[in-house]
Parts: C-alpha cells; structure tokens; sequence
C-alpha cells in the first residue's frame, strides 16, 4: 500500500512546484483562467497516481475547459495539465477511487480534504504566507549581519578581479594599436597612391615569387577567384575584382613597335596587396594546421 506523504512543495531545477505521493512527484504549475490564477496538475502525473495508462485517452474524456496544454520550457515542451475540476472529474471516473485503502482512494482523500483546501487557502499547498521582516531587525543580529558582510567582501573582490583584468586587457589593446599604428600608416599610403601593378611587379611588391602569385590569383576553389586564363588567351580579372577596383585590365602597348594593341592585361591597384598578402599568409597557416605543424 502506498503511504501518503503530506510534505510540503519543492521547486525542481526547471523552477515547477512539485509534492509528493506514493513515491513520485505530481507537479503544479499556474495558469491564468478569466483573469484569475489557477493551480493545474501536470496530467501524466495524476494519471500515474490514480493508475490510469493513457494520459492522452484520459483527457478526452473531460470538458474541453477541464484541460489543456502548457509549455513547461526547455526540452519537456507542451505538456498536457488538467484544472481542479478536471482531477475531480478523473477521480470520480475511477472505479478504484470508491474502494476503501486503495491508492486511488488515498489519492481522491489527500487531494479533496488536504492539498485543494490547502491551496485555497495559501496559494499552494503546505507553504503558509510569510510574515514580513523588518530589516534593522535583522542587522541587530551578529550571525546575519556578519553572514551579509562575508557576501559584501566576496562581491568587492570579485569586481576587484573583474576591473584588473579589464585593466590588464586595455593595456593589451593599447600596446596593440601602438604596435600596428606604423603598419595602418602605411597600408593608408599604399591604398591612397595612384597608379597600377602588372601581376609580376605586385608579386616583388608583397615579397613573393610571380609564378606563386599567379597560382594562388588563379585559384578556382575559392569563393571568389582573381582572374582566369583560357588556352591560348592570356589571364582576365574577374568581374568582382573589377567592380571593387581591386584588378583592372587594359590593353598594352606592342614593345617592339610601341602602338597599342587588342592584348589584355590584369593589373593590380595598391590597395589588392594587402587583401592577396592576407590571403596568402592565411592559406599557409591553413595548410600548416592541416599538416599538423601548428595548433588548431
């Protein structure tokens, strides 16, 4: 025979009101009817009580007011609740209820003559109201005063951490910018200077070889490629590249006659360096990380 356990409501990590009977917990969640606030009960939880198998079938059975769904967060979702007058009416549905010492019969008593008055009278059950405390009644208390001034010194020193090391990361970021201030200098008089780069004077420009930078410019697995050669013809910037005045493409001079000709050739403007250096050195880094020659 399962024992009733008429202690009073604990809170579970999800922050739902629970008791307990015969060994499990019945949850008790709140919700709003006609403006008033009402105590419902998770609907599997009184159907183990009073043994019934089928939550789902046993709520189609009630008044459609008799029960609903709720959302208890997290990973649980909706759950189905049932009101007061619905745990009512599923009690007296069970023949079980009616027959003295049963669990349904202990349940149907515990609920009607001990948790609902309960509730009806404290706002839930077995928690009576708190009376007010006066705060300097507390401070006269050595115990709690000492108790208040231990949280006080903890939360001093932990903001005390806190601003060092925000201290600490400023500095970081000041000697930073220090650092790199000569370097946006001069990326600032590259990117404003006039005038062009063939493909092989930008390779000299950032210090790498031209047959390298042609391989990586030509690079057709990156999201977006620099230029492209087809058989025969020579290379062509692609249209992005174009737009953004990071490549450009003219027509050259014959150097033997000096006469422009319809030959095309890709350019570089300034600021391109920095964006194809960047790239370089991140593809290198990569490639390192996969060989395992760096941390990831």
């Amino acid at each position: 025979m399962n024992a009733i356990s008429p202690i009073p409501p604990l809170v579970n990590e999800d922050g739902i009101e629970f008791f307990t009977f015969g060994g499990h917990s019945i949850r008790i969640v709140r919700k709003e009817v006609d403006g008033r606030i009402e105590p419902w009960f998770i609907a599997s939880d009184v159907c183990t009580s009073l043994k019934l198998s089928n939550p789902t079938m046993s709520m189609k059975a009630l008044d459609p007011d008799e029960w609903s769904k709720f959302n208890l967060g997290g990973r649980q979702g909706d759950v189905l609740i049932v009101s007061e007058s619905g745990m009512n009416s599923l009690i007296m549905r069970c023949k079980r209820a009616t027959v003295i010492g049963s669990t349904a019969h202990q349940f149907r008593r515990w609920v009607t003559k001990t948790v609902l008055p309960s509730i009806r009278e404290t706002g839930s059950y077995g928690r009576p109201v708190a009376a007010p405390v006066d705060p300097l009644v507390l401070l006269q208390d050595p115990a709690t005063l000492i108790a208040l001034l231990g949280v006080y010194a903890t939360k001093t020193q932990v903001l005390e951490t806190a601003n060092k090391a925000m201290s600490i990361d400023l500095a970081c970021a000041e000697a930073v910018i220090e650092l790199q201030e000569p370097i946006v200098e001069a990326y600032e008089e590259i990117v404003d200077a006039d005038g062009l780069l063939c493909i092989t004077d930008a390779a000299k420009a950032i210090g790498v070889a031209p047959s390298v930078l042609f391989a990586h410019m030509r690079d057709q697995d990156r999201s977006e490629p620099w230029i492209y050669c087809r058989p025969g013809r020579p290379e062509v910037a692609f249209q992005t590249r174009l737009n953004r005045k990071e490549l450009d493409q003219k027509a050259v001079k014959d150097p033997a006659t000096g006469r422009a000709f319809l030959r095309q050739q890709v350019f570089v403007y300034p600021k391109a360096l920095f964006l194809l250096r960047a790239e370089m050195v991140q593809k290198e880094r990569d490639r390192r990380r996969a060989a395992g020659e760096l941390d990831l």
